[in-house]
């Protein structure tokens, strides 16, 4: 049976799976959740977040539409924006802690940012060396550190349930991430780019 998107109610526990599998400790994973929880928004509407059996990996697999996700990255930055400026708003009502709160505010965004908004999620997947063919894009590929192998398995259903002659795009951010996308079988290709066909 194919896996199946995660439904509405899963968005805050995929999300934290995503803040620590691209943090380094717990206190980065908090600061960057809320922008984990509105960068996953669009793509759980959309239905393409899927979430492995043991709840300890995740990905996001959708058909390539480069104009659709920079749509889809619009809410993001907007959200971003509407956080700011009601934190702003709100300091006369805040009194002494106004700081603090606009402190955890702009690390908190800029630590998410930071850590999701990589210059491989600048680059298309799709380059000249790319295949032709019916495009599918892997993203955000995590993992809860201390756990291993569910979110590549998770991946490796999907695309086994791919029609022959599908061609599976993805950017890597680390060379961890470029391994485990190898591990699935898609070759480098210029850059942070990585394809296979089906």
């Amino acid at each position: 049976m194919p896996p199946k998107p995660i439904p509405v109610r899963r968005l805050f526990a995929v999300s934290w799976v995503m803040s620590r599998a691209f943090t380094s400790n717990r206190f980065l994973a908090v600061l960057a959740f809320p922008t984990a929880v509105l960068s996953l928004v669009p793509y759980v509407a959309r239905r393409t977040v899927y979430e492995s059996p043991d709840r300890n990996g995740m990905v996001i697999f959708a058909r390539h539409n480069l104009p659709l996700d920079i749509v889809l990255a619009l809410p993001i930055a907007a959200g971003m924006g509407i956080v700011t400026v009601i934190v702003l708003l709100l300091g006369p009502t805040l009194g002494g802690f106004y700081w603090a709160v606009v402190f955890v505010v702009v690390v908190g965004l800029g630590c998410g940012a930071g850590q999701f908004i990589s210059a491989a999620s600048l680059t298309s997947a799709v380059g000249k060396e790319t295949p032709p063919g019916d495009r599918w894009a892997v993203m955000a590929l995590s993992q809860r550190p201390g756990t291993r192998l569910s979110a590549l398995l998770l991946t490796r259903a999907l695309i086994k349930n791919l029609p022959p002659g599908a061609v599976v795009v993805a950017t890597a951010g680390s060379p961890e991430l470029a391994h485990g996308y190898q591990r699935l079988g898609l070759t480098p290709g210029h850059g942070a780019r990585l394809h296979r066909v089906v």
